[in-house]
């Protein structure tokens, strides 16, 4: 809406006005109306009436219009009958934007004229574009009615004659104005001292932006100190693609003999390859990279903060040239400008200097006011047209075809710098492997690698499992003899303590030895694994430093859990204070490998961000000599899956999602590795200290075909045969493994994957298909849901997904539930990661006592149960060693 300004006068309540020009509006006293009020006219009514606005209540249009574009695009239509007292938002046709107004008329059933009361305009409306508005919105107009004093409109006259004449009438107002302006110096030599001033502070402030100084600069500095390719770089680079091919020839060899020939060839190119490092080294090391790629950050740093980010685009010289001869273009007309400039500001200072003269009464010399006055104008005229057109070219905005010069320059520079940085990137990168090589060059001279140190290890390990052994019979054969002996007992207990102590630290000793020869092997010696298979490094390369060859299931004093043994063994042991679970699975020689490189592939996810992987951890994966078994020792969190901690003391809303925000970094450290878990339910989603979550139960059997498991079921008889030659707990464990390594991966998901009514097996899953990222992600939502609500029931489609539309939740959390059980075809783990409810921060809960004493009540009960439980067990040892 258009607003003009001028001085108006209020009258009560329309508005009169009486004024008259002479050289500016001014306005004549009058007892009656003695208050002048500075206003914008905002809308002519007639040719006497017109609409303004108080200059005082500018801010309150803004608050007005801020107000009304955050409520009125959800406020309701009207309907019914409208009120003519009341205020309404309307929605202008010529901006698409809301303002307040008051209906005039009902037109029709659709349309409504209404006044737009802080504009004075009118406007039909449809009712569709008005709606209510609040309370506080509802107060008397900013706009009001004036009507000029004196006048009025003759009787009979058209008021669209006087609409005719409206602009003309405003356009000899304005020429009125502007020549009467003139005359007025003092109005005059203020502007132009406003605009002086401003042209003092564009000069001041670096305006070298606009016509490329910056990219000038930029350009001289990457021309002038521009790194090139060290000449003896690629020599080394042919000669390391030498030695690299030879060093994977080693690696792929299965025959000694042939290795040995190959190991011969490698250490040729190898003193090649030294030589070439040593002139390398010494040529970079006369290279200031450090300080060059310093200049480069932060000519780039300081380019970006004007310009942003740069376009793509190819490198082309055309492009410099069009900018260089832009540059000079610009440069010229801007210079000449400012010369104008300074040329007229000069001549308006001397023009002051003689008029000081022609005034100064003790100045003898004769002047006339022809010579001093009469080319004022003149001057006047000219330095404003010179420090206006300074001002337009410093200030004014460049045109698009500016624009797109300086940018593909910039994108231009930018690309050179980026490429000089990549190389000098490169060249560090070479002299520090040179420097690596060099260093174990030497080590290999003076001493070449050997298994000396593990093969001791493996002495020592061998003869402390011996013995621990050995005292393990001993203590047996203690307890089933008629001599009882507490005391000794004990006593041997604590060697037994001792010395699985002493193992395990032999076997961390191993692992070390282990990862050095394995670095040794990837980065310079793949020999290795070749010249000493005895000692299974290969093995260990392959298990991703899982596997462990030293620990034996017989070494651990290890109890049944019966409780957690729903698809196969597991037994609780503890190893330096730490308690564990085994995990056993059955395997063979074709599974065997498969579980290695399973587990191996899980290990690798996990080790990239270890406990910030959202995984449960792997300690050891090692082989049974004695049975066709492979155990997992993985740490043991007692009553702190889901299932549990829900049937306790439950999650409140704020722990669900610090924990279901770790379970999501599980699904995406798992899933980036290309790993499905497939199986993801209540009791393998652990909530460590009630808000880390972490995935674990991870299946690394291979599933077979539906139909094997009926074949297998009926072979397997229950016979006195079985009892012969097997103790009963072997034959449980056996019976364990083997159904376990027969179910289908959809069996194997049905077992647990139920919460209540609601199923976690998603509907693809159903249909038989393979389990995928997305199945993953169903079960997750359903996990989500059922912290979300807790005992609330579950309503189900036909196809068994949850209705999450009857629950009243957080919007944030609704919103991700719905892409997770609908919409998962395009959903990821690392975008439910970032989801808005686990990114926005929350203030601290309340602390809640009932809930913080109902925990503390329940952690001491089950601590005194455990407790009560190792006193039980203690004593039926006791009790049964006493009764033989």
């Amino acid at each position: 809406m258009a607003q003009r300004r001028a001085r108006k006068r209020s009258a009560d309540p329309e508005r009169s006005l009486r004024a008259r020009f002479s050289g500016i509006v001014q306005m004549d006293e009058d007892m009656h109306y003695n208050k002048v009020e500075d206003v914008v006219g905002s809308h002519v009514e007639d040719a006497v009436t017109f609409w303004a606005q108080s200059i005082s209540r500018n801010k309150d249009i803004m608050k007005i219009g801020c107000s009304l574009s955050e409520v009125c695009p959800h406020a309701n239509s009207v309907f019914g009958n409208l009120d003519p007292k009341k205020i309404y938002g309307g929605l202008f046709s010529e901006d698409k934007c809301w303002y307040r107004c008051k209906v005039l008329k009902i037109i029709s059933d659709e349309k409504c004229l209404v006044r737009y009361i802080d504009y004075g305009n009118t406007e039909i409306l449809n009712r569709s574009d008005i709606v209510e508005i609040p309370l506080d919105l509802q107060f008397s107009s900013v706009a009001k009615k004036y009507r000029l004093w004196g006048l009025q409109i003759p009787s009979g006259q058209e008021v669209t004659q006087f609409d005719q004449a409206k602009k003309a009438t405003t356009m000899d107002l304005t020429k009125h104005l502007e020549s009467t302006l003139k005359t007025h110096v003092g109005t005059r030599m203020e502007n132009l001292a406003a605009k002086v001033e401003i042209l003092k502070e564009i000069r001041r402030v670096n305006i070298s932006v606009r016509f490329g100084n910056d990219l000038s600069d930029a350009m001289q500095v990457l021309d002038e100190e521009c790194f090139t390719t060290p000449a003896s770089l690629p020599e080394l680079e042919r000669i390391w693609a030498e030695y690299s091919l030879a060093q994977e020839n080693i690696q792929t060899c299965e025959n000694v003999s042939e290795g040995n020939i190959l190991i011969a060839k490698r250490n040729e190119v190898q003193q090649k390859l030294n030589m070439a490092v040593e002139v390398f080294i010494l040529e970079v090391d006369e290279l200031p990279l450090n300080k060059r790629l310093k200049t480069l950050q932060d000519l780039s740093t300081s380019l970006e903060a004007v310009y942003g980010q740069a376009k793509e685009g190819t490198n082309s010289e055309e492009t410099l040239k069009k900018f260089y001869d832009w540059k000079c273009d610009k440069r010229e007309e801007f210079t000449n400008v400012r010369s104008e400039t300074e040329v007229s500001l000069q001549r308006l200072v001397a023009w002051f200097q003689n008029t000081v003269k022609a005034f100064d009464l003790s100045v003898e010399e004769s002047r006339t006011s022809e010579d001093t006055i009469s080319s004022l104008d003149e001057i006047l005229e000219k330095t404003e047209s010179s420090v206006c057109k300074e001002l337009e070219i410093s200030l004014v905005e460049q045109g698009d075809a500016d624009k797109e010069i300086i940018l593909n320059t910039y994108s231009q520079v930018l690309q050179k710098i980026r490429s000089e940085e990549r190389l000098i990137a490169a060249i560090q990168s070479k002299y520090e492997d040179s420097i690596e090589f060099k260093k174990q060059i030497i080590e290999c001279l003076n001493k070449n690698p050997n298994v000396d140190h593990l093969l001791s290890i493996k002495k020592t390990l061998k003869n402390l499992k011996a013995r621990l052994r050995w005292k393990l019979v001993e203590k047996n054969n203690l307890e089933e003899s008629d001599d009882y002996d507490g005391s000794e007992i004990e006593k041997i207990k604590q060697e037994i303590a001792q010395l699985r102590n002493s193992v395990f630290q032999e076997i961390y000793r191993e692992q070390e030895e282990y990862e050095k020869l394995n670095s040794l092997v990837q980065k310079w010696f793949p020999e290795l694994p070749l010249l000493y298979p005895e000692i299974g490094l290969l093995k260990y390369m392959n298990s991703g430093g899982l596997l462990t060859m030293s620990l034996e299931r017989d070494l651990l004093d290890a109890e049944p859990m019966k409780e957690l043994s729903s698809k196969r063994p597991l037994v609780c042991s503890e190893v330096n204070g730490q308690i564990i679970l085994l995990k056993g699975y059955s395997v063979d020689v074709d599974t065997e490998a498969r579980v290695i490189q399973r587990a191996a592939a899980y290990h690798r996810a996990w080790r990239k961000a270890k406990e910030e992987s959202g995984l449960l951890p792997l300690i050891f994966l090692f082989l049974c000599k004695s049975d066709p078994m492979a155990y997992l020792m993985v740490p043991y969190y007692p009553r702190a899956n889901l299932s549990a901690v829900q049937a306790s003391v439950p999650l409140t809303s704020e722990e669900a999602l610090k924990v279901m925000k770790g379970v999501a970094q599980g699904l995406h450290t798992l899933h980036k590795a290309d790993i499905i878990h497939g199986s993801l339910h209540q009791n393998n989603v652990f909530a460590l200290n009630r808000e880390q979550g972490i995935v674990g139960d991870f299946d690394f059997t291979k599933s077979v075909e539906p139909d094997y498991f009926p074949k297998w079921l009926h072979l397997f008889t229950f016979s006195s045969a079985v009892y012969e030659d097997f103790s009963f707990s072997t034959f449980l464990l056996t019976f364990y493994c083997l159904s376990s390594s027969f179910l289908t991966s959809s069996q194997r998901a049905s077992v647990n994957m139920v919460i209540g009514d609601l199923s976690l097996i998603s509907p693809e899953l159903k249909m038989g298909k393979p389990a995928s990222p997305s199945s993953d992600l169903y079960a997750y939502g359903c996990l989500l849901l059922w912290l979300s609500v807790q005992n609330q029931k579950f309503e189900t489609n036909e196809d068994g997904i949850p209705k999450v539309d009857q629950f009243h939740l957080d919007h944030n959390v609704k919103s991700l539930l719905y892409s997770l059980i609908y919409c998962r075809s395009s959903m990821t783990a690392e975008q439910v990661l970032n989801a808005e409810c686990f990114l926005v921060p929350k203030g601290k809960s309340t602390p809640n006592p009932e809930k913080d004493t109902e925990y503390t009540q329940y952690k001491e009960k089950e601590e005194l149960k455990m407790e009560n439980l190792d006193k039980y067990k203690e004593k039926t040892r006791n009790d049964e060693a006493n009764s033989d």
